[in-house]
Formats: C-alpha cells, structure tokens, sequence
C-alpha cells in the first residue's frame, strides 16, 4: 500500500464557481506572470527582494530591538500569556454568533453559521524547511490540532513556512479529512499529494460557493503585496493572496502577509465591505528598509482597517516566532492602539486577543492585557472607556485629547471629569 501523503487525490468540483467580476478592478491588480520562468509578479511593480547586501546589513548592523527573555520564560508568561482554547467555547458555539480564536502567529480559528474555518495553521515548534531549520517559537501554540473541532474549510494565505507547515497539514487531514482548502494559485498540487482531498484553487477577485452544515459561504481571493518561495528555485511559482468569508449574516476579512498598497485595499473595501471582523497582521516590520514591501507596520494596519471598511479588527502576525524582525516583542499592538488614537478613531475597533483566547464578535472582554504594558508606559486603561471616544468633541479637542491619551496616559474618562 503506497504512502497516502505521496498519492495525488482525484479531480472533484467542489460548489458553485463565482467567476471573477472585474468591473472596477484596474489592470494593474489584476495577476500578472512574468519573465521566462511564468513567475507570479506585484502587477503594481511595488515588492522588490531584497538585495544581498540589504540582508547583511539587516542581519549584522542593525539594532535588533526585540529582547525577548530567552533565558527567563516566567517573564513571558507574564506579559504575553497562552492561554489554553476554551473547548466548551469553540464546541459549543452560540447559535447566531461570530467568534474568533487566535492560536498564534497568524493561525486563527473563525466560527459562525455551523462552520469551523481555520487560517493559516502552523502547530510545529519551528518555522522551516526542516526541524530546528528555521524560526523558533518562544510562544507556543494555544492548542494542537487533535484539540480543535472538524474543521470545514481551511484559507491559505501563502506558501512561506510560516504560514504553511507540512506537519500541521498532514495532522489536519488526518483529523478533519473532509475539510476544504482553499488556496491562491500555483499550491494545489502540493496540497493534493499530502493527502488534501478536496482543494479549491483560485486566482485573485475568483470565488467559490459552498455549503457548509446546511448553511452557503462565499470564499473569494483577493490580492495582497507579498511573494512565494519554499524552496531554492520556486521563487513565485505560487500566488499569494488574503481572504474574504462572507455568509448569510457576517463577511470575514483574512489579510495573510501582505505591505501595504492603499489603493488595492481602498478597492477591496468597496468590492465586497464593510466586514464584521478582519484579521490584519501587525509584526514583523523593522527594519523598514527590508520589509516595508512585504509586511504592514502598525500604522499601516491601522490603514488597512479604514481601507476595508471593518467594523472590527484583531491583530496577528505577531509575539509568536523568534524572525528577524528588530522592533520590541511586545510593540505591535502597542503600536496599533497608538496609531487608532492618532487617527481618533476607537481602540477597542482594532486590538489584539491573547493567544487562545475566544472572542465572541461584540460582547465585552478584557481591553487590557499584560502585553500592552500600560504600567510601564503610562497608558490609560480601556476597559473604563465607552465606545467611540470622543465622538462628541469638535476637530481641535480631539487632537488634543489624542495627544493627552497618547503622551501622558491621561484617560478620556479623567479628562472630562476634569
């Protein structure tokens, strides 16, 4: 009997193809291959790899800022919890509601109308080609494939091992083995021979419908700025994209990897927005000289959630892998609550969970957690402040306000007191 992970799986059409309605889509975000390899390209020509010499001055004369306490785990534990999935919470799911779980980096477990959907599952200790070859965890995940529910369908946002783990694939088939998986162009093939019976591929703006527990989902592609490799000589042999979910009731956002493009999102956010919840990655981002074309800093993130016209958004794509990146371990979602009050826009619209918590879209939580170091930094507490801060004051107070919340840690609640 031959190895089941080895075997392509047959052909099957899985739901109703929603063909790609490019009315309002410029030539330029539309896929693009190019040069005599048929690589994907950026059609907006944006992403640029890095030069050798970029990397080394990345790797040797750049100040890594990150200071994760290798050596003192208790002291992570304190400031950037795991907590373990609630199984009562993600199997026993309220009916009506949409709730959300971040297992780590840029896994996140979405549930609503009946569907378990999983996102970019990535379970292993490492991030590479080969054990202990790659980025290491500091923060484990909030659970293990065995743990989660049958998975109905599974997005893919890209090839990089960071997003697509050979192990946790094969863990996934092996419990959930009718789950559909949707990816961008080009990873089909690799999906099929490690034992993925039913894979949907699509090409940006395509869209496939489904049904899932007796309830119809909508999965669309959309484009992001980022790029493909796993390999010495696949590089862009596969397409990289986000994610729409969209059912009777709720549309999810997935934005994957991705810089920042404001009119890509702009047009995204017009095509198929508002959504109830999107999941934007917020890490990964300093050096800016080396990574501003593939990964989103905060204030970009920020951007993204306007762009895409969400209702709400929680950060990932952080406080997980040990990568390259230089900016502080804890920063990111600092950084994101920084640039919503800049934009005097409400921070509790765009936040980020702890990992294995479960949100349930709407209800209360806690706005505080360690990570965000308010003590430290003198920031004021969320958990006191109503919704959209602000809303009442005329354009000058705003500033004003903003600049007091950001710079001293006074509270709105204090300053009206005052």
């Amino acid at each position: 009997m031959g190895n089941l992970f080895s075997q392509p799986q047959p052909e099957r059409t899985i739901g109703v193809v929603i063909p790609a309605d490019f009315r309002g889509i410029p030539i330029e975000f539309q896929t693009k291959n190019a040069g005599i390899c048929n690589r994907f390209v950026a059609p907006w020509g944006a992403f640029i790899k890095p030069s050798i010499l970029s990397l080394l001055r990345w790797k040797f004369w750049t100040e890594n800022r990150s200071n994760i306490p290798w050596n003192k785990p208790e002291e992570i534990d304190k400031v950037h919890p795991v907590h373990k999935i609630d199984k009562e919470n993600i199997y026993n799911l309220q009916e009506g509601k949409l709730q959300v779980t971040w297992i780590g980096h840029a896994t996140m477990l979405l549930q609503f109308d009946g569907a378990n959907i999983l996102a970019d599952p990535v379970f292993s200790e490492y991030s590479g080609p080969f054990w202990r070859f790659g980025y290491k965890r500091y923060r484990p995940p909030a659970c293990t494939t065995k743990d989660l529910p049958q998975i109905d369908a599974v997005i893919i946002s890209h090839n990089h091992f960071d997003h697509l783990d050979t192990g946790s694939v094969k863990d996934i088939v092996k419990y959930s083995p009718d789950a559909v998986w949707f990816v961008a162009k080009g990873m089909k093939s690799w999906l099929t021979k490690r034992g993925c019976r039913n894979v949907v591929e699509l090409d940006w703006w395509d869209g496939r419908e489904v049904e899932i527990n007796g309830h119809q989902f909508r999965f669309f592609c959309t484009p992001t700025q980022h790029w493909c490799q796993r390999g010495l000589i696949d590089f862009n042999k596969a397409l990289w994209c986000g994610w729409i979910v969209e059912g009777a009731k709720y549309k999810f956002y997935f934005a994957g990897d991705t810089g920042y493009q404001d009119r890509l999102f702009k047009r995204i956010g017009e095509k198929y927005g508002p959504f109830d919840i999107a999941a934007i990655p917020i890490g990964a981002y300093d050096p800016r000289f080396v990574l501003k074309y593939q990964h989103v800093e905060p204030k970009e993130a920020v951007s993204i959630h306007q762009d895409i016209k969400s209702k709400c958004s929680v950060g990932m794509h952080w406080g997980t892998f040990h990568t390259m990146a230089c900016e502080y371990y804890l920063e990111p979602p600092q950084k994101v609550e920084e640039a919503m009050l800049k934009k005097k826009l409400d921070p509790k619209s765009f936040f980020s969970l702890c990992i294995g918590e479960t949100w349930v879209v709407g209800e209360d939580r806690d706005y505080d957690p360690p990570f965000m170091e308010r003590g430290k930094v003198r920031k004021a507490s969320l958990n006191d402040e109503p919704k959209d801060t602000g809303t009442k004051h005329s354009d000058s107070q705003k500033d004003e306000i903003a600049e007091i919340l950001i710079e001293s840690g006074t509270s709105l609640s204090d300053k009206k007191n005052k």
